[in-house]
């Protein structure tokens, strides 16, 4: 829900003469989606390949692609919480 909290605080933010911080916290959260859209499609590539195709899981990989996820959130998080700051 953080996410939806940055895109509330990108709505209320300006006027008609200064969007800065619209345009920086819809773009961050754009890229939010693409890295979060990249890693769900490598994690889902990953165990589809297990379940159903008798490959080997790589449990070092799986642990590198958690951890991004994670630090992502944390990062939504933060700007969630000083979105202002957060569009600078």
């Amino acid at each position: 829900m953080d996410s939806l909290k940055v895109s509330t605080a990108a709505l209320k933010s300006g006027d008609s003469t200064n969007d800065a911080v619209y345009v920086a916290l819809t773009n961050k959260i754009a890229s939010w989606t693409d890295q979060r859209d990249a890693i769900a499609q490598e994690m889902k590539a990953m165990l589809d390949g297990a379940a159903f195709n008798d490959q080997v899981f790589d449990e070092v990989r799986g642990r590198q692609l958690v951890n991004q996820a994670q630090a992502l959130l944390e990062e939504v998080s933060s700007c969630a919480a000083n979105p202002v700051s957060c569009a600078q």
